[in-house]
């Protein structure tokens, strides 16, 4: 859900100013929402949304504070307002919709999701409709109730309006990141529920239902993450705490405190040794790639000239970081289509150089499909490609480190300049 803000400061000073509107300060959140904008302006246009829709039982009596409210957002989001329409970052081109679809569609486009993406969002959207009707319902939850019921409405209008006109507008506002909002209302208003309800399942335990709420609110975290994403190992872990939680509460309710105690302190170890077995594999895999990866970019700074321009493996990001030399692209470049147009052409054009086609064809990890075809491509291709965007050094893949999708470039011939286990980079030869 972090990812979901894109930045967490910006996430988090939006829930402040969400609490603001809630407790009826309107002028202070405005103000902060107006703030958040220069830092990410999609935040900002989530909160004027839920903010609006939190304030519509007490608009005639807070005309006054909406009309301040206004100006303090213009003033303070002005600086935001005028890079916005002074730069490119508003137009949208026509083909920008076919671009995002090839780019990274998961974000933008619920036709590419998979069948768990689908459950992520339809278990996101039911368990905060059902803890709205079925809360008891005080000003302040009704507060809190209307931004969420405008986020789903967002969600599900936005996102079949994105899907059938492929609006730039509507795609630049990532109308599904708003679930990390509507994630984090859920947990505030299901706590309510359970602190109301488990008192009388659990009265000798007042503290226990806090336990409750806080582990099954952070699998509803957990989930609203997963919406756009492949598997993940985290949200099942919490998920599954939830229902353990549950049980324990049913085994408290029949007074066996020991097994209770037994089945938490079991279930705590296995969690923390399946924490701990999962990310210490992924480091070791990535941290291996990730030195080669580094050290062929301290090779090429300390060898090759400052204006020398590589071809890259189009998947791999971050050549420039320690090489501080361009590569001639980088699918993860693809971003800055959202906020430049005169990007798009650019953008497609390396990408159909590197193999990539505008098939609308969806599958997970969209870059490493895009890593396989240029990796399959044959040498003298590779080599020609090179030649056609002026790129002196070409970077290769290894076979032993990839050998499932090497295709030809696993017999490439030719002088190393330079090699490790991961990666080799050769120069550019002339054509003929």
């Amino acid at each position: 859900w972090f990812y979901f803000a894109h930045t967490t400061a910006a996430f988090a000073l939006g829930l402040w100013a969400l609490y603001l509107g809630v407790v009826g300060r309107w002028v202070a959140a405005f103000a902060l929402a107006g703030f958040i904008f220069n830092i990410h302006a999609m935040q900002s246009a989530y909160l004027l949304m839920m903010l609006g829709a939190a304030m519509l039982p007490v608009l005639k009596q807070s005309v006054k504070q909406v009309a301040f409210g206004a100006i303090a957002w213009l003033i303070l989001a002005s600086p935001g307002l005028y890079w916005m329409f002074s730069s490119q970052a508003v137009s949208s081109p026509d083909d920008l919709g076919e671009s995002i679809r090839a780019f990274f569609p998961y974000h933008f486009f619920p036709t590419s999701w998979l069948l768990h993406q689908w459950l992520g969002a339809l278990c996101l959207i039911a368990g905060f409709s059902w803890i709205a009707l079925t809360l008891k319902r005080t000003d302040l939850r009704i507060r809190l109730l209307l931004p969420g019921v405008a986020v789903v409405t967002f969600c599900v209008v936005g996102g079949a309006l994105t899907e059938l006109t492929e609006s730039g507008f509507l795609i630049k506002l990532h109308v599904f990141r708003t679930s990390s909002y509507l994630a984090v209302m859920t947990i505030v208003l299901f706590s309510g529920w359970v602190f109301e309800n488990c008192a009388r399942w659990v009265p000798s335990e007042r503290r226990f239902p806090a336990m409750v709420a806080l582990l099954i609110g952070v699998a509803a975290i957990g989930m609203s993450g997963y919406l756009t994403f492949g598997f993940m190992m985290l949200p099942w872990i919490l998920v599954i705490w939830s229902v353990i939680a549950l049980l324990l509460v049913w085994i408290l309710r029949g007074g066996a405190r020991t097994v209770a105690a037994s089945v938490f302190v079991f279930f705590c170890l296995v969690t923390i040794l399946t924490v701990h077995y999962e990310s210490k594999d992924f480091e070791d895999r990535g941290d291996r790639t990730q030195k080669h990866w580094r050290r062929a970019q301290d090779w090429a700074r300390e060898n090759t000239p400052p204006d020398a321009l590589f071809l890259t493996p189009p998947d791999l990001t971050g050549f420039r970081v320690w090489s501080e030399r361009r590569p001639v692209g980088e699918w993860i470049e693809g971003a800055a289509m959202l906020w430049d147009a005169d990007f798009v052409p650019h953008w497609r054009q390396w990408y159909q150089t590197m193999g990539g086609e505008f098939d609308s064809s969806y599958e997970l990890d969209i870059w490493d499909r895009l890593g396989r075809r240029y990796m399959n491509l044959p040498q003298h291709e590779i080599e020609q490609i090179a030649r056609e965007v002026g790129a002196g050094y070409i970077v290769i893949r290894r076979p032993q480190e990839y050998e499932e999708y090497l295709g030809f470039q696993r017999n490439w011939q030719g002088e190393h300049l330079y090699r490790n286990d991961s990666f080799f980079i050769v120069a550019t030869p002339p054509g003929l």
